[in-house]
């Protein structure tokens, strides 16, 4: 909230300066980040035992991310793929403080560049326990299954994020 405060000046004139009390934030935009593209490739399709599957740590401009992958859906659905981009550390970013960040999801067609791709905005919050934004229902496991689609290749499908462009903190109050 501002304040206002009057200050006598010569002659019977008054100046009222206003005392700003808000936060701000300087960002830039980073286009196209070295390393920008997170694969990870999910093997045994048809022997998956486990609920959901992490890819390793990536650091892509400063920051460190992963993709999360339910092969057969989420706890909200069972007929498709569910996959979400998550950013697990965001160190020089103050807690509470978001990324905003343009990014591409996508299930590669192995045999073609027929890729089932989505893109997204979101403001990926730093140092918050499971900060991620992705589609609970990704890509069916019909198509996945569809050998004419070219996903689901030798019992293994691989999919990819990309970082299309993010904001960076330059300085704040």
């Amino acid at each position: 909230m501002d304040t206002l405060l009057m200050i006598p000046a010569h002659l019977g004139q008054k100046v009222f300066v206003i005392e700003q009390k808000a936060n701000w934030e300087c960002l830039s935009m980073i286009k196209q980040p070295n390393n920008n593209t997170i694969s990870f490739k999910i093997e045994n399709f048809s022997k998956l035992e486990k609920k959901s599957y992490e890819s390793p740590l990536q650091s892509i401009a400063g920051f460190k991310w992963k993709l999360i992958v339910y092969p057969y859906g989420d706890s909200r659905i069972n007929s498709a793929v569910s996959i979400f981009l998550e950013l697990t550390e965001a160190s020089g970013v103050p807690p509470k403080r978001s990324l905003n960040v343009k990014f591409k999801l996508r299930i590669m067609d192995q045999n073609s560049s027929n890729h089932w791709e989505r893109s997204s905005v979101h403001w990926f919050i730093a140092n918050e326990v499971n900060s991620n934004w992705g589609y609970i229902e990704f890509l069916s496991l019909e198509n996945l299954r569809n050998a004419s689609k070219g996903f689901l290749v030798e019992a293994a499908f691989i999919v990819e994020a990309e970082i299309v462009a993010m904001s960076k903190l330059k300085c704040a109050s």
